[in-house]
């Protein structure tokens, strides 16, 4: 859902499964004791009405995010009720939060020569236990 109304009383089905994207910011960002400083989370959606929106938390310095997930949710109600930047150009909502137009590519091209790292259920353990 990049651009309309984000149920925040439906997340898991009237939202196009956000509610999985808020836990994984939230799983990204959030300690026991606080904020993880080392993490950047670009969230990109592309389903629904409008074009792709990308929405980054920066986690060394970005403050106002509680640890549940409907108020992760009003933060990105908040950002898909403005208009969309232009592709790459990053926008700051509020300290650390900030959004632009693009899709995955547009991610990828910007992270050119930054060590990247997929995630695959299919790919070879990393360790042996």
């Amino acid at each position: 859902m990049s651009k309309g109304n984000l149920p925040l009383n439906d997340l898991a089905s009237g939202a196009g499964r956000v509610d999985v994207l808020i836990r994984a910011t939230m799983a990204a960002l959030l300690t026991s004791h606080g904020l993880r400083n080392d993490v950047v989370v670009v969230l990109h959606l592309m389903g629904g009405p409008g074009p792709p929106r990308r929405i980054k938390f920066d986690g060394s310095i970005i403050t106002g995010i509680h640890a549940e997930e409907r108020s992760i949710a009003g933060v990105i109600k908040k950002i898909i009720a403005t208009p969309l930047p232009p592709i790459g150009h990053w926008q700051e909502v509020s300290r650390g939060l900030s959004h632009s137009g693009g899709a995955l590519n547009t991610t990828l091209d910007e992270w050119k020569g930054a060590p990247l790292v997929a995630l695959d259920a299919q790919a070879p353990r990393l360790w042996q236990e």
